[in-house]
């Protein structure tokens, strides 16, 4: 059987030696969407390059953000305002932006959402981004990233909705290549359209794909060392 990826593929044995976590643990991280995964037939195989991203990514300590938290974060950085914080929530959390580089940002942001990869036929592609608050540097926004358009969908979605929109867009999570991406979140920042800039930097970093990385990671980097200018000026 001929499997689709990017790269080297790891059995869940080889992923776990690597990671020097369990087995269970890697298809733990391959559900969430945290490792990108395939299937052959009860197998699971895990990309090599995902399981080098997670390794760069094993988190210091201290508290991640909760969700409410990392979208505020990643709002402030694009200038908008999270009216769902207090006012002495949002003045620690400018305080801590300041302290911060984009590593430990983009560490500190990283739960925000789970990442689920899926196949969705074309004629169904453009309900499912209606569906969603588009992000990433899906359609338009890739222009913003200097980055060439394509086809298919990333966005976010409340985790309580995921379920519907499996059923009636018939998502697929054992086809490849995938063609939709969600990020399935227990907090939604009120709002329409697309996601804020810094969201969407911050889901580029996370891609597999080293321009999209880079892309995502540059943004963050100018966005960050703005908002610190600002700040500093008012100081």
């Amino acid at each position: 059987m001929v499997i689709e990826s990017k790269g080297m593929l790891l059995s869940t044995k080889e992923a776990s030696e690597r990671l020097d976590v369990s087995a269970r643990r890697v298809r733990e991280l391959a559900a969430k969407g945290t490792l990108e995964s395939v299937g052959d037939g009860s197998r699971l195989y895990v990309t090599e390059e995902s399981v080098r991203r997670f390794q760069s990514r094993i988190r210091r300590p201290g508290r991640l953000f909760s969700p409410r938290i990392a979208f505020a974060a990643l709002y402030v950085l694009s200038g908008e305002e999270p009216g769902w914080l207090k006012a002495a929530e949002k003045y620690r959390l400018k305080r801590k932006l300041c302290m911060m580089d984009v590593p430990r940002l983009l560490e500190l942001c990283s739960r925000r959402a789970s990442t689920h990869d899926f196949w969705c036929r074309d004629s169904r592609l453009n309900r499912v981004s209606q569906s969603i608050r588009i992000s990433s540097a899906t359609g338009g926004l890739a222009e913003k990233f200097d980055l060439t358009e394509s086809a298919n969908v990333e966005g976010y979605i409340p985790e309580e909705v995921l379920p519907d929109l499996i059923t009636w867009a018939k998502l697929r999570s054992d086809f490849r290549p995938t063609n939709v991406r969600l990020h399935v979140t227990s907090f939604t920042p009120p709002g329409e359209g697309h996601m804020p800039i810094g969201v969407c930097a911050a889901d580029l970093t996370e891609s597999l794909d080293v321009r999209e990385r880079s892309a995502g990671e540059r943004m963050i980097g100018r966005l960050l060392e703005r908002f610190k200018q600002v700040i500093a000026a008012k100081e």
